[in-house]
């Protein structure tokens, strides 16, 4: 397995779990049946945020854009605040979901953003992947040691 394919691979198992991610976000106000409206609204929409943005990489067309991902950093980065802007209920399953939520995004993101492929190093892998002509004359003499 090639560096690049070791890196796509890591996108997409990132972008797997971050797509898992939104899903749980997109769910869990009903699953904790959250009382308020703001942390319900905000789990939602940052759940269907998080869950296309992270099926956008998985598709192999995109694997090389890394915007998503670190689009991806900022939503969690929200997430870890947004029970103190938004006024969560204190101690409530909202606050610790949304503060462990974050931190998944980010870790998540930050890997999917990092570990994406770059043009160079695209170029640099098909480049070695060429096979190389021998010389007519390094092919005699190695015809000769034998």
């Amino acid at each position: 397995m090639t560096t690049l394919d070791q890196q796509k691979l890591s996108v997409k198992t990132a972008s797997a779990l971050l797509l898992l991610a939104g899903v749980w976000l997109f769910f869990s106000p009903f699953v904790f049946q959250y009382t308020s409206v703001s942390p319900i609204l905000n789990d939602v929409l940052l759940g269907l945020v998080v869950a296309l943005l992270a099926a956008s990489r998985i598709i192999e067309k995109n694997i090389m854009i890394a915007w998503p991902s670190w689009l991806h950093l900022g939503l969690g980065v929200w997430l870890m605040f947004a029970p103190l802007l938004l006024r969560y209920p204190l101690f409530s399953a909202a606050v610790a979901n949304d503060l462990i939520a974050g931190i998944v995004v980010i870790m998540l993101g930050t890997w999917a953003a990092l570990s994406t492929p770059t043009k160079k190093e695209k170029k640099k892998t098909a480049q070695a992947s060429v096979p190389r002509a021998t010389h007519p004359t390094a092919q005699g003499v190695n015809d000769l040691a034998l």
